[in-house]
């Protein structure tokens, strides 16, 4: 008797995952796709007509970055160079 009760439970389990994963998947077919925006639209299109145009932008971007990051540097130790010798002097007057 008991194993009838438990094979009836497991045949309505079953069909009730087969309900919830059937009503899951209408959901997600039913749901709006994600528009994407007008620029980003039109950046995609001229990087497919233009893909060497596209190359040549992005090179320059990344050289331009890597210049401000260096200055950055560059300006960065020249100031702690400089703050070295201030202090070296100050001592030296002391």
């Amino acid at each position: 008797m008991e194993n009838n009760l438990t094979q009836g439970l497991a045949v309505d389990s079953r069909q009730m995952q087969d309900m919830l994963t059937q009503a899951m998947s209408e959901a997600i077919k039913s749901m709006p796709k994600p528009q994407i925006p007008s620029w980003l639209d039109a950046i995609i299109e001229f990087l497919k007509a233009h893909p060497w145009t596209s190359l040549l932008i992005v090179t320059a971007v990344i050289l331009i970055i890597s210049a401000i990051i260096r200055e950055l540097i560059c300006s960065y130790l020249k100031i702690n160079e400089i703050s070295a010798r201030l202090k070296r002097l100050e001592e030296r007057l002391k």
